[in-house]
């Protein structure tokens, strides 16, 4: 444990640097570490929300509706990105605000490094998940039904490894690493996901054959309505594989530019740095809109869950406001009565005199 340590705070005085190798000794230009530090900070504010409102309507799941495994899968990659965002992104805040004050920032890299590799591991195969999932879903005839045991031993699959491998860093360095992450983990994903969508274009452009052949009237109301759930879900499926390209592959390919392009300026090592970083960000940020936004179950039970809460509130203020008139009208009728006992005492009192 103490070598772990050890090896976290000083991982940087590796002869390997994480990125330009010639330029280990280099400065970033302090608009740059402004700048990334500033997106990031927006990243965490749009990451972190949306994700703990997934988590909370698929705990919930007020209509009983999204208890299947596409959406355990999702649950696991909204976790990944909500770890993102409150691990990744705050260290990588910091760490650009040491940067462009010149303050020194070898203690947070290896922090930086490992959890930023554990987060992208735990969203890529939940996005491998997801797509072997759409994918088993629109081979068979009918709605598959919902297999906890095995959802639970991928997800606990993913963690674990998730959870491992990232330490073989400590025993190469990041130069080497990142290579091999990009190589298995973000191109391994590509082919996965590449395949299932070619295999579920396949079957469901030969399922509508069969519709318009067989005609409508052979399907019954149900498998109707499961067939139009299976689409909705691979169509956000294919968006979510969509940003998955559009952002992790030039992540890939800045990978490859920083470690190998020793003719590129120093100041470009940079940025094409903080662009790795950033993409693999950005596509765990848009992941939650994908879905969230497009199906109409998980509007629901966001509607129903943010309805209830304010509910909630409407009653506590109103019951809180009964409460204090309550409290308040013993003490008026009290003050009546006193003023009405003083009126009767009064001429008494005069009387006497």
């Amino acid at each position: 444990m103490v070598n772990i340590l050890e090896r976290l705070t000083n991982v940087t005085n590796s002869t390997e640097m994480p990125f330009g190798r010639h330029c280990v000794h280099s400065t970033p230009p302090y608009e740059l570490s402004c700048i990334t530090a500033a997106i990031t900070a927006f990243l965490v504010l749009m990451t972190l929300p949306g994700n703990l409102l997934i988590i909370v309507a698929i705990f919930k799941d007020p209509f009983k509706e999204l208890k299947t495994p596409f959406n355990y899968f999702v649950l696991n990659l909204a976790v990944s990105d909500l770890v993102a965002a409150l691990v990744i992104e705050p260290n990588f805040i910091a760490y650009h605000v040491l940067e462009m004050n010149g303050r020194p920032i070898e203690s947070y890299i290896g922090i930086l490094h490992v959890s930023y590799f554990i987060c992208c591991m735990a969203s890529f195969q939940s996005i491998a998940a997801l797509s072997r999932e759409r994918y088993l879903s629109v081979r068979s005839r009918q709605r598959r039904q919902l297999s906890q045991k095995r959802t639970f031993i991928i997800t606990i699959a993913i963690w674990v490894t998730s959870l491992t491998f990232p330490f073989l860093y400590f025993a190469t360095s990041f130069y080497k690493f990142s290579l091999v992450f990009a190589n298995i983990f973000i191109l391994g994903t590509l082919g996965i996901i590449a395949f299932a969508y070619v295999r579920i274009y396949q079957r469901l452009h030969a399922r509508v054959a069969n519709t318009v052949r067989e005609g409508t009237r052979r399907e019954t109301r149900q498998l109707a309505r499961n067939r139009a759930y299976e689409r909705k879900a691979t169509r956000a499926f294919f968006y979510i594989a969509v940003v998955f390209v559009a952002c992790n592959i030039p992540s890939c390919i800045a990978t490859y530019l920083a470690n190998f392009c020793d003719l590129c300026s120093c100041n470009f090592i940079h940025v094409v740095r903080d662009a790795q970083f950033l993409l693999t960000l950005t596509s765990c940020t848009a992941n939650q809109f994908l879905y969230s936004l497009r199906m109409p179950t998980f509007k629901r039970a966001l509607k129903s869950i943010m309805g209830c809460a304010v509910r909630d509130a409407t009653v506590a203020s109103t019951s809180g406001q009964t409460q204090s008139q309550s409290n308040t009208e013993p003490k008026i009728k009290a003050a009546d009565g006193n003023m009405a006992l003083s009126s009767r005492e009064e001429p008494w009192c005069i009387s006497i005199s």
